[in-house]
């Protein structure tokens, strides 16, 4: 994990995007050099790069922004999780390599979204809850759950399968604020992972192979640990991912009705 003392370079920059909008790396390079610290460029993006793996960083159309997940997690001190511009009809896509560089976007796009949604409920759908078998995720999955319980947020989670870990997962984890429901639901593309906060539509596609993949492992997988084992593995391979958030009242809407129809 990473330190504030981990070097001067990187406390820096994690100070000047704290208080900041996102910037570019030669703004950041800018602003290093207004206080004083002189670096080369190659130094610079390898303390930027430092931060993405870390997860102290995300890099969104060229800027770099302070990830609200670990800065919920680990600089609480810092309050506070920014805020969203989009207009109703207004989008922001991008692809991600990697379900672990994915999941992080999510998470730090979800926090802010909780708080700018126009009502409690929250509505998620999955073909399969395959993230939670991210490795290097994992751990945050279940602690985002956690969250939500805490936070008496009401979610409504619909998986469109009904594999024995499919509903497994729904056990586990359905509680008083968290409602998992499992049907075979064809409404959704298998590409499709949904999040509906308020108007806000948040959608990570996966590629086909990667959906089939998963769902070939939900399929044949004769225990869980073969399950995870198998997940960690196709996910640790490039593929390609579709980040998409958008402002959408009348998506939005419509996407609530299917859910409300299952729970």
């Amino acid at each position: 994990m990473w330190s504030p003392y981990s070097s001067k370079t990187t406390d820096l920059i994690v100070g000047i995007l704290a208080f900041a909008e996102p910037l570019t790396a030669t703004e950041i390079q800018c602003e290093l050099e207004k206080l004083g610290h002189f670096l080369k460029t190659s130094g610079l993006y390898k303390a930027l790069a430092l931060l993405r793996g870390q997860g102290v960083l995300l890099k969104v159309r060229g800027q770099f922004q302070i990830n609200n997940e670990w800065k919920q997690s680990v600089y609480k001190m810092l309050g506070g999780y920014g805020t969203l511009t989009l207009e109703d009809g207004e989008s922001i896509t991008f692809a991600c390599q990697t379900a672990s560089q994915t999941d992080k976007y999510w998470k730090h796009y979800s926090l802010i979204l909780e708080r700018e949604a126009s009502e409690t409920d929250l509505y998620f759908y999955n073909p399969h809850q395959f993230w939670l078998y991210i490795p290097d995720r994992a751990q945050s999955e279940k602690e985002y759950i956690d969250y939500t319980k805490d936070k008496k947020l009401r979610v409504k989670h619909l998986i469109s399968n009904t594999t024995m870990y499919d509903k497994s997962f729904a056990r586990t984890y359905t509680n008083s604020t968290y409602e998992i429901y499992c049907t075979n639901i064809k409404t959704f593309s298998k590409r499709d992972n949904i999040a509906v906060f308020g108007d806000y539509i948040l959608n990570t596609k996966t590629s086909t192979t990667f959906a089939d993949y998963v769902n070939r492992i939900y399929t044949e997988a004769e225990s869980e640990k073969e399950l995870a084992d198998q997940i960690a593995d196709v996910v640790m391979k490039p593929d390609r991912f579709i980040f998409k958030l958008e402002k959408n009242r009348n998506l939005a809407r419509k996407l609530k009705k299917v859910f409300k129809k299952y729970f």
